[in-house]
């Protein structure tokens, strides 16, 4: 037994050749799209119904027989060849190397030799399928369709098994495992011929020495007001009273916060950053106040909330 199966790539579209157009399942095979099946327009997934259109990247399919087989040959042909051309490649699926008899033929049926052979073969123009050409003039190379597997049932052993002369001896077997079915996924993925970059080193080709184009600004070094102060470790120094005092009382004046909170609130994020009033209106509970109250519950049990004392810098250095 066999079957063919043209499979072009571009629109992703599968036809099987062994089930009649007006759907009378008169044929040995039984086609099945098991992943990748691509809905469009009417198309349906009723086994063996015609035409399939897949995803290329997800596509397995299935092919089920009613006769009881040994193995099955995938052979992938040429773009446009004919199954008597010799493949492009061919993957052998073996069975479960169980004997395969006709029992309802009696004792004149021996072992049944069965394989089922399965041609895949490209029918667009090579020019239009994802191939990978070396140079100019050599041979295309076709993807293979090597990823198969054998599907295996157990069967009835009063159709698959020997027949023996004796009738209760011939039904101490019920089943048989045997083959009746291949299960075919999509061929590895290969390198398109309309794409002609080069390879090439990306690490190199991501460095670009940018002063030829930009001019960076020398900042000027940190004024010394702004390198924190020595931490008084002298003797009966204490540095936690010293960020509290200066937290308490900064050397600004006591209203500096509100006087920052406000400026934020009315002369930029109002007049400049165009924030709305009605947001910024303090509820009656007045919890949505931004103000610049100092965290009263933190400096009075600061050691507890740092790990040490931090330290002040210049311009908070005052005298307590």
């Amino acid at each position: 037994m066999s079957t063919m199966l043209t499979a072009p790539p571009k629109p992703a579209r599968v036809e099987e050749l062994s089930t009649d157009e007006d759907g009378d399942d008169k044929e040995c095979h039984v086609f099945s799209v098991l992943e990748g099946l691509y809905p469009l327009n009417d198309s349906k997934s009723t086994p063996s119904g015609g035409k399939w259109y897949v995803r290329a990247a997800t596509f397995t399919f299935q092919i089920s027989c009613k006769f009881a087989i040994d193995n099955a040959n995938v052979n992938t042909m040429l773009p446009d060849s004919k199954t008597t051309d010799p493949p492009e490649h061919t993957d052998k699926v073996e069975g479960t190397a169980v004997d395969i008899f006709a029992r309802p033929m009696g004792d004149n049926a021996g072992k049944v030799a069965s394989s089922l052979n399965v041609y895949i073969t490209p029918v667009t123009p090579p020019s239009n399928l994802l191939m990978e050409v070396e140079e100019e003039g050599d041979p295309i190379t076709t993807p293979i369709w090597q990823h198969n597997s054998a599907v295996c049932k157990n069967l009835p052993a009063a159709l698959w098994g020997p027949c023996n002369d004796s009738l209760l001896n011939s039904a101490k077997e019920k089943t048989r495992y045997l083959m009746c079915g291949v299960s075919i996924s999509k061929p590895d993925p290969q390198v398109s011929t309309g794409d002609k970059m080069p390879p090439f080193k990306f690490q190199l080709a991501q460095v670009e020495d940018v002063g030829t184009h930009f001019q960076f600004k020398e900042f000027d070094p940190d004024p010394e007001s702004f390198l924190p102060l020595e931490p008084d470790d002298s003797m009966g120094g204490n540095q936690w009273d010293l960020v509290s005092k200066a937290w308490n009382h900064p050397r600004t004046g006591d209203t500096v916060a509100d006087l920052a909170v406000q400026a934020w609130t009315d002369d930029i994020g109002l007049t400049l950053l165009g924030w709305d009033p009605k947001k910024m209106a303090v509820s009656a509970t007045g919890d949505n106040r931004m103000t610049g109250a100092k965290p009263q519950g933190l400096l009075d049990d600061i050691g507890d909330y740092f790990l040490w004392a931090p330290m002040l810098s210049v311009p908070l250095l005052m005298k307590v």
